[in-house]
């Protein structure tokens, strides 16, 4: 019986040379980032943008 373990993440190498001499930088795969500041910037302009364009229906109005 063979059980496999897949919480654990997967390692991967490439030991290949690539041909244009660049020096990749190597990052596990089992980095965590969180989006949900990039989400709540985008909220934000988001929001701003509305705004904007609100107030400038209301200047369109008002002249």
């Amino acid at each position: 019986m063979v059980v496999l373990n897949l919480t654990k993440s997967a390692e991967f190498t490439i030991t290949d040379d690539s041909e244009d001499d660049y020096q990749y930088e190597e990052v596990p795969t089992d980095d965590e980032f969180s989006l949900q500041e990039d989400d709540e910037d985008l909220s934000k302009a988001l929001k701003t943008i509305q705004e904007q364009a609100e107030d400038a229906q209301i200047l369109v109005r008002t002249s």
